[in-house]
């Protein structure tokens, strides 16, 4: 039995306890310690586990580990699926174009993207829709390959990203404020903000979040990968508290801010509300005085050009 204690690992028998050098890691999640431990394995091995994250870290590496099985589920609904299989029935899907070696290579990008643990999800689209598009279209299986090889993204890959993403809703354009312009108008302005790609600031925000978390996931097989800090990487961090960066500009021009108001009936709740969903304040041309009203002081203290004027 192997136990793990911070960056140590212990092999335990009947009579002794021994430190594993090579299991000596700083890896801060499970997720990617477990895919180092199987591929130490070598031979068989079976991981217990639910978690779709490390499915798909395991897919990604499945070429560089053994004999490898993962168990899904509880008691008399517990299975164990060759991982190998698997790989088989997604190669079995893909354009003669397509090489299998980076097929499940570009599955963490697309994975990250779309979606996990740490990076936010685009409402409404599904993972299989965009896994689909990688089976059919080289050119986004090769961006999404090149997603997290390095820790900074490149405005060559964000470009290709953003495309990509316009293709999850359904449109063969470049640019997501374009997107969103064109799905405004074909559904006469009775749209909800969420049925609406991000917009391209929102967006680089979120491919920089993925890139990141597909970087580490791209490193699972090192102990000891050089990991630099979040910050600045979609997430700001401040006194060792991460939070997440949403908006890398205004959310509409000051023009369009000015005019936005809500016709809540009782309350203002994000459920309902389009300003608390825009992330703005309500205004005096909203049809509620509510908790999200701006606070004004009102108790101005005359600036030095005013007692000029009075004098």
């Amino acid at each position: 039995m192997y136990v793990t204690s911070e960056d140590q690992c212990w092999k335990l028998t009947s009579s002794t306890c021994e430190l594993v050098p090579e299991l000596q890691c700083n890896h801060e999640e499970a997720d990617t310690r477990i895919i180092l431990h199987a591929q130490h394995a070598s031979g068989k091995c079976v991981v217990h586990c639910d978690d779709t994250d490390v499915l798909i870290i395991l897919l990604a590496h499945s070429q560089s580990l053994g004999e490898c099985y993962i168990k899904k589920g509880k008691g008399s609904q517990s299975r164990i699926i060759d991982l190998s299989l698997i790989v088989d029935y997604l190669s079995n899907q893909l354009f003669d174009c397509i090489s299998k070696e980076n097929y499940l290579k570009a599955l963490i990008g697309v994975h990250a993207l779309t979606g996990c643990d740490t990076v936010s999800a685009f409402c409404g689209k599904g993972k299989w829709k965009a896994i689909q598009l990688l089976q059919k279209k080289k050119e986004y299986l090769h961006v999404m390959a090149r997603l997290g090889e390095t820790w900074d993204l490149s405005e060559e890959v964000f470009r290709a990203t953003e495309a990509f993403v316009c293709n999850l809703y359904g449109h063969q354009v470049d640019s997501v404020d374009l997107l969103r312009y064109k799905l405004y108008c074909v559904k006469g302005g009775k749209v909800e903000p969420e049925a609406l790609p991000p917009c391209q600031s929102s967006l680089r925000l979120h491919v920089e979040r993925s890139n990141y978390q597909a970087a580490i996931w791209r490193c699972a097989l090192s102990p000891c990968p050089d990991i630099p800090s979040p910050h600045e990487h979609g997430w700001n961090v401040d006194n060792d508290v991460i939070n997440f960066v949403w908006l890398g500009s205004k959310p509409a021009p000051e023009e369009v801010l000015e005019l936005l108001s809500c016709s809540c009936k009782r309350a203002c709740s994000l459920q309902s509300c389009c300003c608390l969903k825009s992330g703005l304040k309500c205004t005096d041309m909203c049809s509620l005085q509510c908790d999200n009203m701006a606070v004004i002081d009102e108790n101005i203290t005359p600036d030095e050009s005013d007692d000029e004027d009075g004098d």
